[in-house]
């Protein structure tokens, strides 16, 4: 189902109704199935930026510059245009944006190009840290809201509190897994989830011993991020 808004006033009022009625549905289906930051761009998109807003207790202004993800991670920024100027974006940022136009961050692209940027600074080729990147964020937020271990523990919609530890391991610049604390059953023990080829994240390996393993705090990294977004973000009614 889709909807648009625009040329409404050349058309019958009927018509304007059936479309308010159904977009309204389409909002609903949104605020229920999508993540909270999805949410908030779709609402932008689609210029409902007040009373929807704040019937669904979002803030439309969240977003940060480039700049403030690189100083807080104490990243050069020139490593971070680097990695964009190569084709590698977070999700819903302009590759090419036009001159004067500085890209906004919220915390799901934040959070993902804060990966790819403390992977690259240890080593990781961008191609590889982008990969890397993509799956862990899925792993963590299956891990936290799926399996319910961390639910209020969601980076990509801004809520970046957590009293647990999370890892992401990376073995032999092939293997990926994510390690955590978090599992309400583990007494605070770290559980480390099967390794799964990033170029191939549907296999698993159980027995896998790599030879070279790295760890990347998310938590840290989470932590790092939390002050650049108000305690609006990711909040829900």
């Amino acid at each position: 189902m889709s909807a648009k808004i625009s040329s409404v006033a050349s058309r019958p009022k009927g018509i304007i109704s059936i479309q308010k009625t159904q977009f309204s549905i389409e909002i609903f289906q949104k605020s229920m199935h999508a993540d909270i930051w999805d949410f908030r761009v779709f609402l932008a998109e689609h210029g409902l930026t007040k009373a929807y807003c704040r019937l669904y207790g979002l803030s439309m202004s969240q977003t940060i510059r480039l700049g403030d993800i690189c100083k807080r991670l104490s990243v050069p920024e020139r490593d971070a245009r680097y990695v964009m100027e190569r084709g590698f974006v977070p999700k819903g940022i302009d590759g090419s944006p036009q001159s004067g136009n500085h890209r906004q961050f919220g915390p799901a692209q934040a959070f993902w190009l804060a990966i790819v940027l403390k992977l690259k600074e240890n080593g990781i080729p961008v191609p590889l840290a982008a990969a890397i990147a993509t799956h862990g964020e899925q792993v963590l937020r299956g891990t936290a809201q799926n399996l319910g271990w961390d639910w209020s523990f969601s980076p990509r919609s801004g809520r970046f509190d957590t009293e647990h530890q999370y890892f992401l391991d990376i073995g032999d610049r092939t293997y990926v897994r994510l390690a955590t604390n978090a599992n309400p059953s583990g007494r605070g023990k770290l559980e480390c989830f099967p390794w799964h080829n990033v170029h191939d994240v549907k296999k698993a390996s159980q027995d896998l011993t790599p030879y070279l393993m790295m760890r990347l705090d998310l938590t840290l990294i989470a932590r790092h991020l939390a002050g650049l977004f108000d305690d609006k973000t990711g909040s829900e009614k």
